[in-house]
């Protein structure tokens, strides 16, 4: 009696053994790992694939013969981030043993960050052996700074203390800005920096109110970051000017249009108001709301020089008006200026 396995698996014992006449003698058909049954031949016939086979009643010699297949496994590959994942061979199920290269390729501006899963670590390009159905997630994470452009302050400008003026930029990056920091020197490109407003979102815009100190050294710069802690930067190309209009203009000399800062600035009750005229005049200083609407005023004829009007807080009806933002405007042949004032009640 000769029973055989081939590769894959056996039956033992090898090369079968002698049976009594008249007996039965059972085989079993042992796979080894990672295989399966695939057929049985007795005597040269096929019969159904089993892992065991029984002749009976033996009265003759006779033959076993199994046939062996490897078992086949998915290996299911999935990402995290953007990038993609080659597998070599590339194939829908592998052969149990099969040796399986897989290389994470990350897209522009992400890196590869490690294996989770079936294999961890790392390495890549990595081999795994396929012994099972697998799964593998590779994980990629951003690792691109935004692009940063300021577009205004980028040098040169003269602004005056105390007034409102915009900051301009642009900001991109491969997944999206989360929020955007403005900063602003009065001692050139080496700070130190003082916050002006963060936490914003990319408007590409942001309207400051110039602090009441004079510069001949005033930088701007903007920080945009990403979610994933990237930050890219841009700053005024040179030097821009903060100054002051309503410096020298009380003393002596000639005579200019100016409009000083209101004193104190926040204000309660009374505020001292002050301006300047180039030449004798008519000219009118008011104090409007932010809808435009005058709440009290100061107009006539005024000589060149300085003048001012100390304002007492109230509206046209005579009440005290509530805490809030206001305008002063001084208006003249000569030209307009505005300022700002916080009134507390």
């Amino acid at each position: 009696m000769g029973p055989w396995g081939g590769g894959g698996g056996t039956i033992p014992p090898r090369g079968g053994g002698g049976v009594v006449g008249g007996a039965s003698q059972r085989f079993a058909i042992v796979p080894a790992p990672g295989y399966h049954v695939l057929g049985l031949t007795v005597d040269g016939g096929a019969v159904a694939a089993d892992t065991s086979y029984t002749f009976r009643q033996v009265a003759a010699g006779h033959s076993l013969v199994a046939a062996f297949s490897a078992d086949q496994y998915a290996l299911v590959v999935s990402t995290v981030g953007s990038g993609t994942v080659s597998k070599s061979p590339e194939q829908a199920s592998y052969a149990y043993g099969t040796r399986v290269e897989l290389d994470a390729v990350a897209a522009a501006g992400w890196g590869f960050a490690g294996w989770s899963g079936d294999t961890s670590g790392s390495a890549d390009p990595v081999t795994l052996t396929v012994t099972g159905s697998r799964a593998v997630t590779a994980t990629f994470v951003d690792v691109a700074a935004p692009v940063v452009a300021l577009s205004s302050p980028v040098g040169g400008e003269e602004w005056a203390v105390g007034t409102p003026h915009a900051i301009g930029w642009t900001a991109s990056d491969n997944v999206g800005v989360d929020s955007v920091r403005v900063e602003y020197s009065a001692h050139g490109p080496g700070g130190p920096w003082q916050v002006v407003a963060q936490g914003l979102a990319n408007t590409g815009s942001y309207l400051w109110t110039l602090p009441g100190q004079a510069s001949d050294s005033a930088r701007v710069r903007v920080t945009a970051s990403d979610a994933a802690g990237n930050a890219g930067r841009a700053a005024s190309d040179s030097s821009f000017r903060l100054v002051d209009p309503t410096a020298g203009v009380w003393g002596a000399g000639a005579a200019e249009l100016a409009l000083a800062r209101p004193l104190p600035n926040p204000s309660r009750g009374t505020t001292l108001l002050r301006f300047a005229l180039p030449a004798a005049g008519h000219a009118r200083l008011e104090v409007v709301d932010v809808s435009g609407r005058r709440l009290g005023s100061f107009e006539g004829e005024f000589a060149a020089g300085p003048h001012d009007w100390r304002w007492d807080g109230r509206g046209p009806d005579g009440g005290e008006l509530g805490s809030g933002l206001y305008f002063v405007r001084l208006a003249t042949p000569w030209g307009t200026r505005t300022g700002r004032l916080v009134h507390l009640k």
